[in-house]
């Protein structure tokens, strides 16, 4: 720990050692020199590390963050993750104990994972070195990246910009510091808005495709159900309900369906269905013609047959004379032995049946 320095708390220098692997998988060390004067920092500093982010479709674009080490001034240093939104949020310090003044180096070591897209016949990385989220300005930031073996300096294409979200500013230099590793570093000192809001700088290298390690089809099926599974859940959910509204409709058609009645009973010997609903109380002619009718094509006197506007009845013994009894509220049925004809009858509605024309016509036909 040195002596603090004069002004305000702020990272004097945030160096990522950035190691790329083939699969797509990123080996990160931050080393972060920070001016703690107790004032915003007391206990420690906090990392927003991306664990996700929104991709087309409203999809949410997921990748795994391991942490593997964390330090202060080279010693194991308590910490905690918690998630918030899109990032995990690295909480670095004792929250029992305070800090002391001065400059103190902090050192975060992860992995991450499905960080090479591919665009066209290119692999691309896009990293956001620092973050947009410190609570304090950057004086430097330095970047470096270490390629696999078999990408050759003359394959690559980089360019970075800096400034704040969506900024595209030139604040920086690049160089190749060796075969395989490129060197990236800020200009000037980057500033923090009144929005809560740091500069940073975005780092983007591209290289050849066939270089990089493509996923299988199953870790891309995988991914794709991790990133849409929330429109997957949804999809499932609707239909699930629209299978049990099509069987509830379905169950509710067939219940309302007309079904063939069986009797479990013997109806009385020598008994018609007009006589037993005079016994009943019945008085309804609709019911009472409807029920002979059906008791005599039962029995074989009878044919129905449906024809348009109604249906068609062929008389082959028995014709039929409805006779009032006693009071006009009762009514039953007889029927007479006749000659073999055809009589032709339309079933109408209650309303629109002529019941003396019906037993005029009967009786004109039995004459004849």
């Amino acid at each position: 720990m040195a002596v603090s320095l004069n002004g305000q708390e702020r990272i004097l220098s945030f160096t990522s050692d950035i190691q790329v692997f083939e699969d797509g998988k990123l080996n990160v060390t931050e080393t972060i020199n920070v001016n703690v004067t107790n004032n915003i920092i007391k206990h420690g500093i906090f990392r927003y590390l991306p664990r996700a982010y929104k991709r087309a479709w409203y999809g949410v674009y997921h990748f795994n963050i391991s942490i593997k080490q964390i330090m202060c001034d080279h010693n194991p240093c308590p910490y905690r993750v918690e998630d918030d939104g899109f990032y995990k949020v690295v909480y670095i310090g004792d929250k029992y104990n305070l800090i002391f003044p001065g400059v103190h180096t902090y050192t975060i070591s992860y992995t991450i994972d499905r960080q090479i897209d591919i665009v066209r016949d290119r692999a691309r990385l896009s990293w956001n070195v620092a973050g947009f989220y410190w609570q304090f300005a950057i004086d430097k930031i330095l970047a470096k990246v270490t390629l696999p073996l078999n990408i050759a300096q003359q394959e690559v294409m980089y360019q970075a910009y800096t400034g704040y979200l969506a900024e595209h500013g030139k604040n920086y230099a690049a160089r190749w510091s060796s075969p395989h590793s490129l060197l990236f570093e800020t200009s000037n000192p980057l500033q923090r808005s009144l929005y809560n809001q740091t500069q940073d700088m975005t780092i983007e290298v591209t290289w050849p495709a066939h270089k990089t390690v493509q996923p299988s089809f199953f870790a891309i099926l995988k991914y794709t159900f991790l990133d849409y599974i929330l429109h997957i859940w949804t999809l499932l959910s609707g239909c699930i309900l629209i299978s049990f509204g099509l069987y509830g409709w379905y169950k509710f058609r067939y219940l309302q369906r007309p079904r063939v009645i069986i009797p479990r009973f013997y109806p009385p010997e020598k008994l018609t269905p007009g006589q037993l609903a005079y016994v009943l109380n019945i008085t309804d002619p609709g019911v009472l013609l409807a029920s002979e009718l059906v008791a005599m094509a039962v029995k074989g006197y009878l044919r129905i047959e449906y024809v348009k506007g109604g249906f068609f009845l062929e008389a082959l013994i028995y014709y039929m004379l409805y006779i009032n009894l006693i009071a006009p509220q009762y009514t039953t049925i007889f029927t007479l032995h006749c000659l073999k004809i055809h009589l032709p009858l339309l079933l109408m509605k209650k309303t629109q049946y002529s019941w003396p024309k019906l037993v005029k016509y009967l009786k004109a036909t039995m004459k004849n």
